[in-house]
């Protein structure tokens, strides 16, 4: 018996890209895409705190170059001494 060749049963057979193939991509970039944000948000934190450490132990070496230390706050008198006049 010799087999002819059938073309309806191969193309029955052949392998097409099911709904799984085609959603599968997408929510891996999505579960990808939220953990990138996810640890943006959490480095963010970590991240002001280390510059905040970082430029407390930075400012007192500025200070001691430039021969003042700095309070942060600008003084109201700027070096001048507000009197009283009594007139009688």
């Amino acid at each position: 018996m010799e087999l002819q060749p059938d073309d309806r049963l191969r193309s029955s057979l052949t392998i097409e890209l099911g709904l799984d193939d085609a959603v599968e991509p997408r929510l891996e970039f999505a579960r990808r895409f939220t953990e990138g944000i996810e640890k943006l948000a959490r480095n963010t934190l970590g991240d002001r705190q280390k510059k905040i450490i970082g430029l407390t132990t930075r400012m007192p070496k500025a200070a001691g170059l430039s021969g003042k230390i700095s309070t942060g706050k600008s003084s109201v008198s700027d070096g001048w001494t507000a009197r009283t006049l009594e007139i009688e």
